[in-house]
Formats: C-alpha cells, sequence, structure tokens
C-alpha cells in the first residue's frame, strides 16, 4: 500500500514537473529508484521474518511416496491447504522434510511427471532469490540451486517482486518464478534417514 501511494506522489510530482516547463526527470526517476529498492528490501524482510516462525504442528499422517531412488515426497492437493512460499517451507519442516530441491535432471523430471501433481496447478520448490536479486538459492543447503531448467521467459521478475520458484501449473510443470506470497499447492521432500552412528555421536557431544 505504501509503494501504490508512494507512486501516485511520484506522478504529481512528474506532472508538476512538466507543467513547470522542467523536462529533466532524472531526480523524478532516482527517487522512483530508491523507493523500489525500498519496497524491495521490506519484502525481503517479510519473507525472511516469515521463514523464521514455526508452523503449527501436524498432526494428520502423511503419506510419503517413493518415487526414484531412496527419495520420497510428498504432494499436497488440498486446496485448503494451500500456502505461501515461506509458510510450505516451514509446514515441511514439521514432517521431517523439506521444500522440494530437485539436484539434476532426472529427480525434476520425476518431480513434473509424479502420479501425485495436478496439471491445473502450480507446486513451490526450495529455490528462490529472495536474498539476493538474480542468485537463486536452494533454501534446504544455503547454496546455489544445483539444477535450474527455466520455463519458457523465466525468470520474469523485471518489477522485481517475483523470487521464489514454483512448477507452474498449465505450463507442463516447468519451472517458473513467482510472487513468494502467492498462494500454491507444494511438494515437501523427506529428509535422509541419518546414520545410527552419526545420530549417536550427536548425542555424546550434546550430552558433554
Amino acid at each position: 500500500m505504501n509503494f501504490i501511494i508512494a507512486v501516485l506522489v511520484l506522478g504529481t510530482l512528474c506532472q508538476n514537473t512538466l507543467a513547470g516547463g522542467n523536462s529533466d526527470l532524472d531526480d523524478i526517476k532516482r527517487r522512483f529508484d530508491r523507493l523500489e529498492d525500498r519496497f524491495y528490501s521490506e519484502r525481503v524482510n517479510i519473507v525472511s521474518k516469515m521463514l523464521l516462525q514455526d508452523a503449527p504442528p501436524e498432526t494428520e499422517e502423511k503419506t510419503f511416496k517413493n518415487i526414484g531412488l531412496s527419495k520420497s515426497y510428498f504432494y499436497e492437493n488440498d486446496k485448503e491447504k494451500m500456502k505461501t512460499w515461506p509458510e510450505a517451507v516451514n509446514y515441511c519442516k514439521q514432517l521431517d522434510a523439506h521444500l522440494a530441491s530437485p539436484q539434476n535432471e532426472a529427480e525434476f523430471l520425476r518431480l513434473k511427471y509424479a502420479d501425485g501433481i495436478e496439471n491445473c496447478c502450480s507446486y513451490w520448490i526450495d529455490i528462490s532469490d529472495h536474498v539476493s536479486e538474480g542468485t537463486f538459492l536452494s533454501q534446504t543447503s544455503g547454496l546455489p540451486a544445483p539444477y535450474i531448467d527455466w520455463g519458457w521467459g523465466a525468470p520474469s521478475s523485471s518489477t522485481r517482486d517475483e523470487d521464489c520458484v514454483q512448477l507452474r501449473g498449465g505450463y507442463g510443470h516447468d519451472m517458473y518464478d513467482a510472487n513468494c506470497m502467492d498462494k500454491n499447492f507444494y511438494i515437501c521432500e523427506k529428509n535422509p534417514e541419518v546414520p545410527f552412528f552419526k545420530r549417536l555421536w550427536k548425542w555424546i557431544t550434546e550430552l558433554f
């Protein structure tokens, strides 16, 4: 809302400048750019704060399906449980999982062609550039996303408001960037089981 008001104010300033015979709009452009930067920073802060929140504990048992090698996934297809990207990140954590993080082409193809996916609908995965525009990271690892295969025309964040990656419904579930606050379905990927000796060592180090 603040951003819209600022645009209207700048529009008025622009009209006044032209009415006064001043054709140099560089100052107005700089003001607009600063406002856009501020708006973008505020949105990044909102996403970051939401990621720090814990989702309510999940009491309903979820079924993860193995769709390739040792990895298993849960596809949320209930329209009543559609979530924003940060909400989906936190929800998957409650299931001892994370948003799906395709590591290569084979995993990506298994995700988009799995039996559990709805052709009409979009699904969040764990990739975003909300931290640094144009640098797409895996939320799971914090490192550059190991595999990205953009759909036609993507990424399309010309206005810097599309920072999170979805498998887009109606577009063959190719990867497209979207507004992180959109409500989508999502795919949770089960965390790998930690070997017994690693769990034992973790327990010992925490004890002492």
